[in-house]
């Protein structure tokens, strides 16, 4: 588990971790990776609190201003990239999408339907007992969905099994869990659809606003290299 002296300093070190690494996503970063590098930010960050307390204000001011930045424009540091934002690339990513969307939509609202009910009780449930306490929060989630998901899985089987038999009711068994994660990765990539229409949107009709984001993305990004062989020599 991950420790640090207070909360903010897991935000602050979370937001200069999403500046980093959206400038240049290496592929099959897992989440081995994700984690060594916030071990590092939050060694730095505590590093930086005692030795250079003004540049580590610099640094976190400056992330505030392209934070508020990508705000203003609507946008996401994953979708802020010059590479991709091709005509054509942009029109087969797309039609990419609308198929995928379109082919998982019936599944995706079958699994939203199915499991709205225990996704919102799970919400409740974890609520109640976290009384706010973050990290109980998760585990109270995580406990909540491994009890009601699988209690809708059975439910629905059961119930579909009295009406028409053994046989639809094994296979609703086996199509309801496949229909929550059609909801999950639809909704997902929808979010993400979103923000790229959003960014590439961006970058066609404000072309300066969007690279000056992108530029100050990247001298974020050496800044925090340039911190970070200093505290290492």
């Amino acid at each position: 588990t991950l420790q640090a002296d207070e909360h903010e300093a897991m935000a602050l070190v979370a937001r200069a971790e999403r500046v980093f690494s959206s400038e240049e996503p290496a592929p099959g970063e897992g989440l081995i990776h994700q984690f060594e590098l916030r071990r590092r930010f939050l060694a730095g960050y505590s590093a930086l609190r005692t030795k250079a307390p003004q540049r580590l204000a610099a640094v976190l001011g400056r992330i505030a201003r392209y934070e508020a930045g990508l705000g203003e424009a609507g946008l996401d540091p994953a979708t802020l990239s010059p590479r991709g934002t091709a005509p054509e690339q942009s029109l087969r990513d797309l039609l990419r999408s609308l198929a995928f969307f379109i082919l998982l939509l019936p599944t995706a609202l079958l699994g939203t339907v199915l499991h709205y009910p225990a996704y919102r009780l799970v919400g409740v449930i974890a609520t109640g007992a976290s009384r706010r306490d973050d990290d109980v929060l998760a585990t109270s989630k995580v406990l909540a969905g491994a009890l009601l998901f699988p209690l809708t899985w059975v439910g629905v089987a059961v119930t579909i099994g009295l009406w028409w038999g053994v046989v639809p009711g094994v296979a609703a068994l086996l199509v309801a869990p496949l229909s929550g994660y059609a909801a999950l990765s639809f909704f997902e990539r929808l979010d993400q659809f979103a923000g790229g229409l959003k960014a590439l949107i961006f970058s066609r009709f404000r072309r300066r606003g969007f690279l000056r984001l992108v530029a100050e993305r990247r001298a974020i990004r050496e800044e925090i290299l340039q911190l970070a062989a200093e505290l290492e020599g």
